[in-house]
């Protein structure tokens, strides 16, 4: 082998083994504090967005403790040992909650396939590590860990009832793409995604 070709060789090996990029680890926390939705990023930046469409952006500013977000003097976010304390235009707001488990999920989209009209199927997230809900016809129950952005669910179990095979088909498909979850996030409409192996669902 030449020169030329042992060179060509030693790169096309060096470009097969090269490891591709990490995902950046990204530790964005969503909350509920009553109308508004409060979301805090990995960097110095936060932001707020209430029910009518209204957003705040805000940042982090120097705090005697926790971290202090500011819009101005009377719009902030203060977070200290995991809570949280929201002011805006002055008024206190609720306190807040994380918004995954403080809410009902409806379920929006399965596997690029919609919805039937009419029917229902959720997700109920608690801090205690169960989700539950409607899947279609029936009520599930499951288990769940979530670390970041990664989820892993564990086999669901159901009731037992017949409906009929157009929500039968819906409610597998909602199982299928429950189960094969691997990640979740919340994007910045407020939509929950959940995505693995394939498969897609949306809940607002």
């Amino acid at each position: 082998m030449n020169r030329t070709l042992a060179a060509l060789a030693v790169a096309a090996l060096v470009g097969g083994c090269t490891t591709q990029p990490q995902e950046p680890n990204e530790q964005i926390q969503h909350y509920s504090c009553g109308p508004w939705q409060v979301s805090l990023g990995p960097t110095t930046a936060a932001a707020m967005k209430d029910e009518s469409g209204r957003s705040v952006q805000l940042q982090q500013t120097p705090s005697g403790s926790g971290a202090l977000y500011k819009a101005d003097d009377s719009t902030w976010v203060h977070e200290k040992a995991g809570a949280i304390s929201v002011s805006y235009q002055g008024a206190q707001l609720p306190q807040c909650e994380p918004l995954l488990t403080s809410k009902e999920w409806i379920v929006e989209d399965i596997d690029g396939q919609g919805i039937i009209d009419s029917s229902r199927a959720s997700l109920n997230f608690d801090a205690d590590g169960r989700v539950s809900g409607s899947s279609s016809c029936n009520r599930y129950f499951a288990g769940y860990s979530l670390n970041g952005h990664r989820l892993e669910i564990n086999q669901a179990a159901t009731t037992m009832m017949a409906c009929p095979e157009a929500l039968m088909q819906q409610e597998r498909r909602f199982l299928n793409a429950l189960e094969a979850a691997e990640r979740l996030t919340i994007d910045p409409s407020g939509a929950l995604i959940l995505q693995g192996n394939g498969h897609r669902m949306l809940a607002r």
